[in-house]
């Protein structure tokens, strides 16, 4: 099976607001070909590969995750027809906006 490959597009951005439980991670997935992808499967994990969140890409590639604890995060995303794409040391910093 020839996979096409997928992209964090633009990096991530996480944002914070002055309360630590409304840390968020936000980004876009598009494709190679620089095209948004749906329903895109996004997980965070730990640094020992244990999933803390999960989310789906919107129908225009974005994607959001509330409530992130501060901490280093492995990004991977999944879609059917994709391979899968991990991008590791995503730092989630309270009161901070990081764009990757």
């Amino acid at each position: 099976m020839n996979l096409k490959a997928l992209n964090l597009v633009a990096g991530i951005l996480s944002s914070a607001s002055l309360l630590a439980q409304n840390t968020a991670l936000r980004g876009i997935i598009k494709d190679k070909g620089d095209l948004p992808l749906a329903e895109a499967h996004i997980v965070l994990e730990d640094s020992v590969g244990i999933v803390k969140y999960e989310t789906r890409s919107t129908g225009d590639g974005r994607y959001v995750v509330e409530q992130v604890a501060p901490s280093t995060y492995v990004v991977v995303v999944h879609k059917s027809g994709f391979q899968a794409s991990r991008q590791n040391g995503i730092l989630v910093a309270d009161g901070k906006q990081n764009l990757r």
